[in-house]
């Protein structure tokens, strides 16, 4: 029996260092595997809201990093989940690094302080912690040229920096809106309506119903409106709540006229609105959204000094590329920038994935969305060029 013991347990001491070995060579490999691919990696820290909160983030710098390479500080939307922003800062930051461009991601404050609600974090948050963030990296001696990337509302967040910062060497947008934020969510819902539209009739062969789309757009509009207009919250609960009321009552008389010629049960339409709605508008209620609904970049893009790139996917599925580049543009053009870039890219969505068909043009809303972001894996099939197109643009920023 002791026998039997003592081999059990010479055998899980032979484990446990076999366990160890391998971590300490996986240890080994990493640092390998950075010295190979030409980078080191840090930690870094910055505070942010005078001091009462520090954020934690990863520096990679490339070998033979100079003070005259650029250094750019990656900026992700509120209600990212952390520096890597489900792979897409990650992958990111590894094409920058090979291209000789310093790169600082950070994770947000939320994740700093998990007492802290996602949605009580607005692109304004974002904005300053980006601002510190840049602060305590051009302290750092080993950094010259520093500018701001984001993406989606982290775009916002890093053109609000540039607004009122003249130091700010450039930014880079990928996928941020260039309408107000009440045209662009009017504009979601309705491309919402019309992929739900498209997906039910590709199912079922059911024609849409123009009368209860309508019905769904103009209460969207109304919601949307007065979020933009009124900065009261309790009017606008209120309001809410009596538009919601007064919608759900115009469906249910539309059912029962006879001329109604509904093609859902009240069931059905309800099911359906969930889908384009996602929540009750009393939900939309929070710092988050109702900044992005307040939203108007004329109040920052024509104050932006430094070189601007745009990016915009042409099977962006959240920020339309036409509508959004065109704005941004526009707004450009009438404070008479010249330093500014737009590239559009064939075939690429809003996650700057490839996409090879239409399919993510048809289906639903809810089914494409922000992948979630898994701990030890990372969805790698990002568009590789696009981050090279995007490094060979700030490497040739003077």
């Amino acid at each position: 029996m002791n026998n039997s013991i003592s081999k059990y347990f010479l055998i899980a001491i032979a484990i446990l260092f076999s366990i160890t070995l391998l971590s300490f060579k996986s240890a080994l490999l990493d640092i390998g595997d950075q010295q190979k691919k030409g980078f080191y990696e840090e930690s870094f820290f910055f505070p942010i809201n005078g001091g009462k909160q520090t954020l934690t983030g990863t520096l990679a710098i490339p070998e033979g990093f100079n003070a005259d390479d650029k250094a750019v500080i990656l900026v992700a939307p509120p209600g990212a989940s952390s520096r890597d922003y489900s792979g897409l800062y990650s992958n990111l930051s590894k094409e920058l690094v090979r291209n000789g461009i310093a790169v600082l991601r950070y994770d947000p404050r939320h994740v700093a302080d998990t007492t802290l609600a996602i949605q009580s974090v607005t692109m304004f948050d974002q904005a300053d912690d980006a601002e510190s963030a840049y602060n305590a990296l051009k302290k750092d001696k080993r950094f010259g040229p520093i500018g701001l990337l984001g993406h989606s509302e982290g775009g916002s967040s890093a053109a609000i920096v540039a607004s009122r910062n003249k130091n700010i060497h450039f930014i880079a947008l990928l996928s941020s809106p260039g309408i107000s934020g009440l045209d662009f969510q009017l504009q979601n819902t309705l491309n919402n309506i019309n992929k739900t539209d498209r997906f039910i009739k590709l199912v079922d062969g059911t024609e849409p119903d123009t009368v209860q789309n309508n019905l769904l757009y103009f209460h969207r509009k109304r919601t949307y409106s007065a979020i933009a207009n009124i900065s009261n919250i309790d009017s606008l609960y209120s309001l809410l709540k009596t538009e919601n009321k007064n919608y759900r009552e115009n469906v249910r008389k539309y059912h029962n006229t006879s001329s109604g010629k509904a093609s859902m049960s009240i069931k059905e339409r309800n099911e359906f609105d969930s889908v384009i709605l996602l929540n009750d508008s009393l939900t939309l209620l929070n710092p988050r959204i109702i900044v992005l609904i307040q939203y108007q970049p004329e109040l920052y893009y024509p104050k932006i000094s430094c070189p601007v790139l745009a990016v915009f996917g042409k099977m962006d599925e959240i920020v339309f590329w036409e509508e959004n580049s065109e704005g941004m543009e526009s707004l450009f053009k009438k404070s008479q920038k010249e330093n500014y870039e737009i590239l559009l890219l064939d075939s690429i969505n809003h996650e700057y994935r490839k996409v090879t068909d239409s399919l993510s043009m048809i289906m639903p809303p809810g089914i494409i969305q922000h992948r979630k972001e898994s701990i030890g894996q990372q969805n790698n099939d990002f568009y590789i060029p696009a981050f090279s197109a995007i490094a060979e643009w700030i490497n040739e920023m003077k």
